[in-house]
Order: structure tokens, then sequence, then C-alpha cells
């Protein structure tokens, strides 16, 4: 429960008591999650009482500004603690900073003529023979055709149409194939792989289905009984599914190729080798003199500085097969990168193909410029219809402030606000739509319902959905409702840095969004080769690294994603540089890090006896002591807080509570936050507030304070991320106790605040930290006046620690940029490290990006070190083998801490 700043409602794990809350802010928007909560509780969760409560409170409120929450018991709340964050003044809402102030009269010439129409239809189309047709009816061509996948023993497979054929060519594979092909191709455990490559060779499929495990077992009554297990009917059918699903994905893949050889024979009218896209799993756009050039005479780093790249194309022999440069209609200050326009030119060239893509530049390129630029050229040409952009409430202002710098002529309407502001923005967007450009919303508001009708009855003409790694969960009600409004549109951008996160389902999932009706016929092939979800606990990766899985993925990425990495297209961007900062536990630490430990120890052994036990949070509760004792309750004891439930209920808020419930609440608050309470209540409860400058007791503290002694000294500005806002909370503290000014983004910072707080921080100097929540401020956002930056504790997601990296390695930068993660020794975080190093991996080698020879060898040792931490270091420290309970455990407590790694 975080303290000091508020609570999101996720942070309510109760359901009953988060739906009273949310129904509670519906109707209180200006009061504090956190006091809607506690005061909630205090009433017994009497959803009545509450309402009347605050409808009082808020009576004698009225005179205060909305955009200011209610703090309840203000006459008690202690005089603030002298502190160094920095606040803002003069706060405005989106609407009132950015609504309908995109393009001044006096900027556009014909701002006041009506829009025009294209006399030959919606949009000059290349001269396809089904240029001029409705939608494309996709061909499926046979898997031989298909290019994209090497030559190797499958094809036989490819081929096969009888039921014979297929059992001929499984026999083959299974006498031939490693053991690591053939646990990746059967999902069997070792036991069983084991069993049947020891038979081997097979003389028929009949004899590999007839395979069993004899296993012998004793009674209570001493004596012996042999059972028999089949294992080799069910590893038969378990291969002819994942194959056959091979097959089809095949297919699948055949059928993107097909619908991406136009946009691949444009690029090589325009001078480009696109043949590399196969095998590289992405669109990058090879040039004439080096093997990976990204952009128009950009060379790759393999390339001297010192050598010339030479176009392979004239300029104006490209411009006569469609080629655009910048808008002229766009700033005159803003001048695009080469690579940027050769974005431009893809983006161009898949709204005239009538196909989608995905934007996938790394983070840091100007993907938001590109995208500009593009929906800047559709408004010169005066195409019909309205873009929307859909975006990260993080980003939503930077957008905003992107669209005014690059493109003052658009015309940008935010669509953003309270539920209650909201009916009014609709109409205000009706009334004039003709006379607008773009509409850009959050993902938050478009899913919900009213405001997902509204948009998807517009006429769109393009959608953009940024951070597309927001869709990569096809079952949730928010992917659900998001397609509702991209199939309305013409042409769906997905922009992501990432476009890989945990695993292949997802970017199976991001595709689909993006062109369901090609994904959606091979939905069960997608999931069932897919389907792969790395576990903390396996003894291997190569279910992740899966190369036939892995081959498939690149194949069908190639036509549809444009990605660019920095080292190929920014010559002079700053290096940036990372290292891991060991840090050990405190006393205190390693001595609740070890109580968890022989707790899950026990409550494993008892599981093994079949008995019941209690299910500890594993991953959730030792993340924890990895990282603050602060966030246990160890100091106030049972003893300290019956005093203090007495002396709770003399002050105001608690005087109608009765003590023993007050005790039941105060049981299950931390160190902090019983901390805190006593700081709102001084009066009566202020003597029990810590005195010891008890925040700073901490392994990862301790390293902190030395870390940013230094950069201060150095004159060096830092980007602090962690994913707990109480964390937070806590190193406010450390902060203050530094003296080191400072700005804080966090879930509960409001939408309207976060761009104020990033130009405060670019401009004022003597602002040395920056500190923000991984999920709110690791995404959208530019923080290069920052070349420090700090991951205090590690997201599960290694994504999400490479995006809140890049918010300070980005263009713009003109210092080298060090990125320091602190992970705690001998702890669970060093095996999210080495997880997190192997999915990384993936990404890598999805994207075509992997190396060869001694860098190759360099990856495997990660994975391997990785997976070997993973399964062998937890059950080391519990004293336990790596069979029988340990995984079931494991997955319980991955399952308890919102982690569910046991779904297929």
């Amino acid at each position: 429960m975080p303290v000091g700043g508020d609570l999101t409602l996720d942070d309510i794990h109760d359901r009953e008591v988060r739906g009273k809350v949310q129904r509670l802010h519906g109707l209180f928007p200006s009061v504090r999650i956190m006091d809607l909560k506690s005061q909630l509780m205090l009433n017994r969760g009497n959803f009545e009482r509450t309402f009347d409560w605050f409808s009082d409170l808020t009576k004698s409120d009225e005179s205060e500004s909305d955009d200011q929450p209610v703090i309840l018991d203000r006459s008690q709340v202690k005089a603030p603690r002298t502190t160094a964050k920095r606040q803002l003044t003069n706060k405005k809402t989106i609407q009132e900073k950015w609504a309908s102030t995109q393009r001044p009269a006096e900027a556009d010439s014909d701002a006041k003529k009506p829009r025009r129409r294209l006399v030959q239809g919606v949009r000059q189309r290349s001269q396809s023979a089904d240029a001029d047709s409705t939608p494309k009816e996709v061909v499926e061509i046979d898997s031989d055709d298909d290019d994209v996948v090497e030559k190797s023993e499958y094809d036989d497979f490819k081929t096969a149409k009888t039921v014979a054929q297929l059992n001929a060519y499984l026999l083959k594979y299974i006498n031939k194939c490693s053991k690591d092909d053939l646990r990746d191709v059967s999902n069997q455990n070792d036991e069983v792989i084991d069993e049947v490559l020891s038979r081997r060779p097979f003389k028929s499929i009949t004899a590999v289905r007839g395979i069993v495990i004899e296993s012998v077992t004793t009674g209570k009554n001493g004596r012996q009984r042999t059972t028999k297990k089949q294992i080799g009917d069910r590893l038969v059918e378990s291969c002819l599914e994942i194959l056959e699903s091979y097959q089809a994905v095949d297919k699948l893949a055949a059928e993107c190729q097909k619908l991406g050889n136009p946009m691949q024979e444009q690029m090589i009218r325009w001078g480009f080798d696109a043949a590399g896209a196969k095998q590289l799993g992405e669109m990058s756009f090879i040039g004439s003199n080096s093997p990976r050039d990204s952009g128009v005479g950009t060379p790759s780093p393999d390339v001297s500085q010192d050598d010339e790249i030479v176009p392979q194309k004239r300029r104006g022999v490209r411009e006569r097969h469609g080629w655009i440069t910048q808008p002229s209609i766009m700033s005159r200050d803003v001048k695009l990168k080469d690579y940027q326009v050769v974005g431009l030119n893809w983006l161009n060239l898949l709204w005239r193909e009538n196909l989608s893509g995905i934007l996938a530049d790394e983070m840091g390129l100007g993907k938001t410029c590109q995208v500009i630029a593009f929906l800047t050229h559709l408004r010169q040409i005066q195409t019909r219809g309205v873009s929307i952009v859909v975006v990260p409430g993080s980003t939503l202002e930077n957008w905003l402030r992107e669209f005014r710098n690059f493109s003052p002529q658009l015309r940008v309407e935010p669509y953003y606000g309270g539920q209650y502001e909201r009916p009014e923005l609709r109409e205000n967007i009706r009334h004039n739509i003709k006379s607008i450009d773009v509409i850009i919303t959050t993902y938050d508001i478009a899913w919900k319902v009213p405001d997902n009708s509204f948009l998807r009855k517009l006429e769109i003409n393009v959608a953009v959905f940024d951070e597309g790694h927001y869709l990569k969960n096809q079952r949730t009600q928010r992917h659900t409702s998001l397609m509702r409004i991209a199939v309305e549109a013409e042409c769906r951008l997905l922009l992501t840095g990432t476009p890989l996160q945990n695993n292949l389902a997802e970017l199976a999932s991001i595709l689909s969004f993006m062109m369901p009706e090609v994904f959606s016929r091979h939905k069960d092939a997608l999931d069932s080769i897919f389907k792969y979800k790395a576990k903390t606990n396996d003894t291997d990766h190569k279910g992740l690294l899966s190369t036939q899985r892995i081959i498939r993925a690149r194949s069908m990425m190639a036509p549809f994603i444009l990605r660019r990495k920095k080292q190929q297209v920014l010559k002079d961007m700053p290096k940036k540089t990372g290292r891991v900062v060991y840090c050990d536990l405190s006393d205190r630490q390693r001595v609740i890090y070890d109580e968890i430990l022989e707790k899950e120890r026990q409550a494993i052994l008892a599981r093994q006896r079949g008995e019941k036990a209690d299910n500890i949070a594993l991953m959730s509760e030792l993340r924890k002591a990895s990282i603050h004792p602060l966030l246990f309750r160890r100091i106030y004891d049972d003893r300290t807080i019956h005093r203090m439930s007495r002396d709770a209920v003399k002050e105001e808020p608690f005087r109608d509570s009765r003590v023993d419930y007050v005790y039941e609440d105060m049981e299950i608050y931390s160190d902090f936050n019983l901390n805190h309470l006593c700081e709102q209540h001084p009066t009566h409860l202020g003597k029990y507030m810590l005195q010891n400058d008890e925040w700073l007791d901490s392994g990862k503290v301790a390293v902190l304070c030395d870390l940013l002694r230094t950069f201060d000294a150095n004159g060096d500005r830092t980007l602090l991320f962690s994913q707990y806002t109480m964390m937070m909370d806590i190193l406010e503290r450390v902060l203050d106790h530094l003296d080191l000014p400072y700005c804080r983004i966090d879930g509960g910072t409001a939408i309207s605040d976060r761009q104020s707080l990033i130009d405060e921080f670019t401009a004022d100097t003597s602002l040395k930290v920056f500190m923000l929540s991984t999920k709110a401020g690791g995404t959208g956002i530019n923080l290069a006046a920052a070349n420090k930056v700090i991951i205090f504790d590690m997201s599960f997601n290694p994504q999400e620690d490479v995006q809140a990296e890049n918010r300070a390695h980005r263009v713009g930068q003109t210092r080298e940029v060090e990125v320091i993660r602190l992970v705690s020794r001998g702890t669970i975080e060093e095996k999210i490290l080495g997880l997190g190093s192997s999915k990384l991996a993936l990404d890598d080698r999805v994207a075509g990006l992997e190396g060869d020879g001694e860098k190759d060898r360099g990856g495997e040792e990660v994975e391997k070190k990785g997976a070997e931490m993973v399964e062998g270091l937890l059950a080391e420290e519990l004293g336990l083998g790596r069979e029988g309970g340990l995984k079931e455990g494991l997955l319980d407590g991955l399952k308890k801490a919102g982690l569910d790694m046991s779904a297929a």
C-alpha cells in the first residue's frame, strides 16, 4: 500500500473493497483513493456511511480548487517536513493547455477553406490490379513456394499429405533429432525424452507409440506393485500437433509474404536491397555499401566514418517511383534525418498498399516525429477522414507538444478529461469534425464503453497505437475493445521499441491486432507453436529460444515491421554503457529474507507430504526483502501497535472506531505505513514515529547514496526508477537526507502535470534527480537532460527496464549515458537478472540481430547461467533438490505475485 502519495485502484486487492472505492471515487473525484479506502475501512465497509461522511466533508470544502485532492483531517496533519522535492505551481488541465490550439489561424493560409476531397477516391493507391478493389481476398499459397524458412528436414514434412507420409516423416525425425529438439517439439519432460532416445532406432511409428515406463512402488503393507505409464502415444500425438501447426503457420507466412511483395518490389525500385528482410525478420532497408544500412546515406557501425555512402538510385529516379520528401507544411525548424525520411516513405507505402504495420525503431530514434510527418503528408494531399492516436497517459502531453512543434498547421484535438467532462468533449468534436485532422486519446479512455463507441463511429483514416506492446494480450477486454476501433480504420500503425516482451505468443497477439483478417484464421496454430512462456524455474531455455519458432516468427514479421537500432543509423549518438552493482543485504534484511525462505521451505515440504500449507507469495515477498526492510512490519511489534491503536481512537478520524478494529488494520501495515500514520496524527501518535533514519537501513540504499553523492560532485543528473510506489516514498526520505533536489512521477501523478514536471527538470539544472515509477515513467517520454540511470529494482519483464533506461539515451542526448542496475547479492534478484538476459537474447534473435561466432557463444552462456540461477539457486537456498514440490511451490508463488507462468 503506497503512502505519502496515493493508492491506485490496482493496489486494492480485495475485489469488493475495490468496487466500492471505485464507486466512491466516481462520486468524489477530488478525494484521494487512499483516503476513500481508509474511511471505508473505518466504517467497516459500509458504503452508505462512507458516502454520507464524504458528502459532509466536501460541502465544507467547496471553496477549494477542484484540481486539489481533498486530504482528510487537515487540522491534525503535522507541519510538512523539510523536503528537497520540487512541486508544481500554476497547474493547468490538458484541455486548458492544448485544446484547439494546434493550428493558429494566421499560420495556415487556407485554414478557413473547406476541406477538399480527392477526385479519385479516398487514397492515392499504387497502380496494382487490386488497387481500386474491395479488401483483398488472401490467397493461400502452398508451403512449397515459401522460401522464408531455410531448407531443412522439416521441408519433407511440409509436403506430407497423407497419414502415412506424416508418420514416415515423424519416425525419421525421432530417429535423428537431438534431445533438445525432441523436447521442444513434444513438450515432454526429460524422463520421457531420455527413455525414448534410449530405445532408438525405431522401425515404425507404432513402436514409438508403444513405449511404456514401468515403475515399482511399495505399499503400506510392504508389497511391491509395478505400474506402467504409457508415454509413447502421448509423445507422438504431441509431436504431430506441433508439426501440423508448423505447417499451418508456414502457410500464414506465405500469405504474409504475398501481401508484402508489392512493398518489397517498390523498395527495390527505390534502390534498397529488400531481400535480406526474409532472414532478418524485419524491414531494415539494406544499402549498397553496408550489410545493415537502415537509412539513406547513413552508414552502419561496420562502416568507417571516412567511407562514402553512395545511394544506388538518384533522387530523381526515386521521386518518379513515388518517393516523398518531408511535407512542406511541417515546421521550418524541423529537419527530418535521412532514416526518418525512409520511415515516412515506408509508412506511406503501407497506406498506399492498404496494409498495416509496426514501426519498431529502437527507443529514442523519433518514431513520434516520423508518424507526425506521415499524418502531415496525409493532410497535405487532403485525404478524407480523421486520424486517431491512442497513447499511454504518461505520453499524452509529449505527443501534443510534438504535434505543435513539428506540424503546427495540423488541427489536433485531445480527447481526455474526467468522466463528466467527456460527454461535452464528444459533442465538441462531432461539431468540428470536418476541421479536425487528428484526435489523440489514451488507452485507459479509448477502451471504455461510451468512449470506444464514440471513437469507432468516426470516419477513421489512420489509427495509431503508441507503445503497441500494450496490446500483447489478446484475451483482455482492453485488447478486444481497442480492436473494435482498429478495424474501422483504413490503416493501423503500431509503434513500439520492444515488439517482443515476454514470449512469442505476445508477438502473435500484436500481429493479429494489426492484421486480424489474416491472423485470426490461423489462431489455433499460432497458439500451439508460440505458447511457450518462460518460467523462472525452467531448467532449460531451449523452448524459449526454439530455432523453429524463431524462424517462423521472423518470416511472419518481415513484410510489416520496420526496425532500426541506434548504432545502425546514428553514428554520432553518445555511447550507452551498463553495469550491475551488487549490494549486500543489511543485517535486518538478511533476517527477514532468511525467515521467508524458511517458511517457504516448510510449506513446500508440507505440500510434498500431502498436507495443507499456507501459500506464501514467494516472489513478491522475497523481492521486497531484497529491497528494503521497512516494506515489512518488524519494528512495530504486536505490543506496540496495541498501544498505538488505543491512542489512535483519540484522533478525530478514528473516534467512532473500535480499538480492536484499528488494531486489525495496523496488523497488515508495514513499518513505513505505520510511521506515516504517526506523522499524519502527531498529537497522540507522534511519540511512535521512527527516530533513527531507518529508511537508510538497506544494502541498496547505502550503495545508492554513494552513487548519488559521486554523480552530484561530477555534475551528473540521474533518473531513478523503482516499481514500487512505497519504495519511492522511502527514497524521498533518502533524497531529503542527501539534500538533493528532485522531481517525482508515479501512477498517482496527474496526467496534466507530468510533462510540466519533465519540462522543469529539463530547464532547471539544480534538480539533480528525477524519480520515476517504471510503469508510469518508463515509456514514451524524453529525459535526455539526465545522463545517469539507476534501476533500483528490476522488473520481471526486462523490456520494461530497457524502456526506462532509454528515457535518457535518445536523440538529443549529448553525453554518454551510464545505466546501473542495483542487485541484492544472493537473492531472488540474481535469478530475475539471469532470466531477463535470456529474454533480451530472444528479442534480438527474432529481429535477426544475433551475432555469430564468439558473440553467439557468449549469448548461450548468458542463457545457461540464467537458467541455472533461476532453477538452482533458490533450490539450494531452500535446502531442497530440483525435483518434487519445488516447481509447484515456485509456480504457486509466482501466481500469487501476479505472474501466472503456468499458462501455456
